[in-house]
């Protein structure tokens, strides 16, 4: 439990330390970025149940490569209400690049 707290405070902290950054003028990269072509919503709705919440708008995507996308837009879409706050990669494997998960963390919006 207390590792898992750590790793909700370093979330927490990281999605801090972006605020009031902004986009340094780039506009809406929202609709700047094309929809990839291998979002598969039913992929995704079969992984929804591997998410775990933490509650107040912490969540732990044991997922990885296109299984956390198919997830992730997936999730998305079923919580039009919640926007995006924070994202961090669970590297339990130590090292970049050796992610098993992601933790995310939504706001409403």
């Amino acid at each position: 439990m207390r590792t898992v707290c750590l790793i909700v405070a370093v979330v927490l902290l990281m999605g801090m330390a972006g605020c009031g950054v902004g986009n340094k003028g780039y506009g809406d990269l929202s609709t700047q970025l094309p929809t990839h072509a291998s979002v598969n919503i039913q992929v995704g709705e079969a992984l929804q149940n591997q998410i775990v919440d933490f509650g107040n708008g912490v969540y732990y995507f044991p997922l990885v490569g296109s299984d956390f996308g198919n997830a992730l837009a997936t999730f998305r879409a079923a919580h039009p209400d919640l926007g995006q706050e924070a994202m961090a990669g669970d590297n339990a494997l130590g090292g970049r690049g050796n992610a098993v998960g992601y933790f995310v963390t939504f706001r409403y919006k």
